[in-house]
């Protein structure tokens, strides 16, 4: 970090003994500051705890440390803190988990930048006080805890974009997402087509996706979804389209109003992909899918639509969770497989996240009984990954995830703000 160090945001958390919520608050708060480092002067965000009751200097409850840790989040070294006037007069934001917090606080000399956690986080309610109470209890305010926390950040990162004059924010929300090519492209296309947007990738928890997926959307802005959290985010959305319903799993969102929208563009991306490679005449192809994740579903539901696939093999290295996917469909042609030795499929399709890396490859063609007519890979690296160079060293043609990447970011577009994109 260079040039003048001091936090252009300090936020505080308050609690009562500032031995339990507030010190679970502040580390998930420092996690997702040290993961999400902006440009700008956003990159200063200072957070701290304190309690109103607090005895300064004690340590955590035994419940805080052993949740916090189960999380990978140590809190051994932390102190409590006492609120004082002190602390509320270097406080630009103070967020309280009970009401009965503010009302000490605005004795302190609390102004305008006092407010509960959840109002903060866009959601209503008090953070109740689990000290003695069993772990279940610290598990469940922990989680809570995430979820508002996460919502928080996704609220004042979205308007320190605006005040730093950059418009209405999308972000890719996933983990990982460093090695994502969507900011690039998508802020391409912003700046071609004169909007007053940034994009951006995100990496997000399991705990807090959803609530940051709605803080963008309502904020007037939205965004994209990858692995892990492709399905875990329908319960946020209030209203999705036939290919959400149909893959259980969303890689688009947006709001239109107060309602929140999702939809499933990978499979449009995928079929874009999918005529290049094959064409539109019907072939007969035998397909054989591997992986059963959210991008997986989006294949196989494209696939199932298309007249030219008779048969499809899944497969996927926890045999189960093949076997869920081919129960949601529940079509004859989709069958799981316990070995993709042995079979000759007309085409592969990579639907995992093996190859992103740039050294491996999920399955070694050599080993079909068949040399397939193409294959695409959904991964992708800078280059090209393993399982590509492999087929075109075998002579078959293939296509890795880059060329999906841009159809579907260009449907997400689309549906964003009811045009295409620029074109190039």
């Amino acid at each position: 970090m260079t040039g003048d160090p001091k936090p252009r945001l300090s936020l505080t958390f308050v609690c009562t003994g500032n031995t339990c919520r507030s010190p679970m608050a502040l580390a998930i708060a420092r996690k997702i500051v040290a993961e999400n480092e902006l440009n700008g002067d956003l990159n200063r965000v200072a957070v701290r705890a304190a309690g109103t009751n607090a005895c300064p200097g004690d340590v955590p409850s035994t419940g805080a440390l052993r949740v916090a840790g189960e999380a990978g989040l140590n809190l051994e070294s932390y102190r409590s803190t006492r609120l004082t006037r002190e602390v509320v007069k270097g406080s630009d934001l103070i967020l309280c988990m009970e009401s009965a917090h503010m009302a000490r606080v605005r004795e302190l000399g609390g102004g305008e930048g006092v407010c509960l956690l959840s109002n903060a986080a866009g959601t209503r309610g008090e953070v109740g006080d689990p000290f003695g109470a069993g772990d279940e209890t610290y598990r469940a305010v922990f989680h809570e805890l995430e979820v508002l926390v996460g919502g928080l950040f996704a609220r004042l990162f979205t308007e320190g974009y605006r005040r730093l004059g950059r418009g209405a924010v999308y972000a890719l929300l996933g983990d990982p997402v460093a090695h994502s090519l969507s900011p690039a492209r998508h802020n391409a296309a912003f700046r071609a087509a004169r909007r007053d947007a940034v994009y951006w990738a995100r990496r997000t928890s399991a705990a807090e996706c959803g609530a940051v997926l709605r803080a963008l959307a309502l904020d007037g802005g939205g965004g994209n979804v990858t692995v892990p959290h492709k399905e875990r985010v329908l319960p946020f959305l209030d209203r999705c389209t036939e290919a959400v319903s149909a893959t259980g799993a969303c890689n688009t969102f947006w709001a239109e109003g107060d309602t929140v929208w999702g939809d499933n563009t990978d499979v449009e991306g995928f079929l874009g992909t999918w005529t290049c490679i094959f064409g539109d005449a019907p072939n007969d192809h035998d397909v054989l899918v591997l992986g059963a994740g959210g991008a997986a579903r989006a294949v196989v539901f494209a696939l199932l639509g298309s007249v030219g696939v008779s048969r499809i093999w899944l497969w996927n290295r926890t045999p189960a969770r093949a076997r869920l996917v081919a129960d949601h469909f529940g079509e004859e042609r989709l069958r799981p497989v316990a070995d993709w030795k042995g079979t000759a499929p007309g085409a592969v399709v990579n639907a995992t996240s093996v190859g992103m890396d740039g050294r491996s490859a999920p399955v070694d063609l050599r080993g079909l009984a068949a040399r397939p007519r193409g294959l695409i890979d959904l991964a992708y690296t800078r280059s090209t990954t393993p399982l590509v160079r492999q087929a075109v060293h075998l002579g078959i043609p293939a296509a890795d995830g880059r060329d999906m990447l841009l159809r579907q970011a260009e449907a997400s577009y689309a549906r964003w703000f009811g045009e295409a994109p620029p074109a190039g």
